[in-house]
């Protein structure tokens, strides 16, 4: 399970997901987690310039 941050300072939002579940929707989250990328290794994905709502019903739809 990894930790996705989603918006920016105070109204981010976290949500807690299968890293299988990313991994296999998205070459975005594939590179998170497989590269030698800072987030594998924290576990945390962040998205400041995201919309929290957006990518809320995108983990939705991935499950």
């Amino acid at each position: 399970v990894i930790s996705v941050i989603v918006g920016p300072g105070d109204e981010a939002k976290t949500y807690l997901v299968h890293a299988k579940v990313l991994a296999r929707s998205s070459h975005f989250f594939k590179a998170c987690m497989t590269n030698d990328w800072l987030e594998r290794e924290e576990k945390t994905i962040e998205m400041p310039d995201d919309d929290p709502t957006i990518v809320n019903l995108y983990i939705e739809c991935c499950y």
